[in-house]
């Protein structure tokens, strides 16, 4: 079994109040460059590696959870771009 391991760095840009960051995993063989856009507790991420693919997903309303999915763009479906949903809980 592969275990994943990668480092995510995550900054802010005023300009346009959107998240960029930067995912080094050992995954792949390149930085992976994504965009976080925030609004309340709904969000998305962007990446355009493989033809590119987005999160839709959002907060509960306490904070503890986070769940939504990636979709691939159009025609970029394929191995390593394929859509799949997602739930995350807040470990303390």
């Amino acid at each position: 079994m592969l275990q994943i391991e990668a480092l995510e760095v995550i900054g802010y840009d005023p300009a346009t109040g959107r998240f960029p960051s930067t995912v080094f995993a050992n995954m792949f063989g390149e930085p992976i460059p994504y965009e976080y856009e925030i609004d309340g507790r709904a969000f998305t991420i962007r990446t355009e590696l493989a033809g590119g693919a987005t999160y839709t997903g959002s907060f509960s309303a306490d904070g503890e959870t986070a769940s939504g999915g990636w979709r691939p763009n159009p025609g970029a479906e394929g191995p390593g771009n394929t859509a799949y949903d997602v739930v995350g809980k807040r470990v303390v």
